[in-house]
């Protein structure tokens, strides 16, 4: 999300959130825009990777990074989204084998 108006990428998280899993391939973009400098921002793309189904899974690293975020929403968003079933686990089996 390249525009400098916090506006239009807030209303770009959202509508890759309206669709849902169909839109697992903007998984990263989402990913990247934990980040942002504005709270709504981060907070629309960790609500949007909520809805995401497995795909979340690729953003575990920001997801678990947005639990400090300075924005108690945007943390509590991010603890929701971790929280989903086979979200924060994805790699925990992997790990622990052999």
């Amino acid at each position: 999300m390249k525009s400098d108006q916090p506006s239009i990428r807030k209303e770009a998280c959202i509508a890759i959130g309206n669709l849902r899993d169909k839109a697992a391939s903007a998984v990263s973009i989402l990913a990247n825009a934990l980040s942002d400098p504005d709270r709504d921002v981060r907070y629309n793309a960790a609500y949007a990777l909520h809805f995401m189904g497995d795909a979340s899974r690729n953003a575990l690293p920001q997801l678990e990074k947005a639990l400090q975020d300075p924005d108690r929403d945007v943390r509590s968003m991010a603890a929701m989204t971790l929280a989903k079933p086979g979200i924060a686990t994805a790699g925990i089996s992997n790990s622990q084998e052999g």
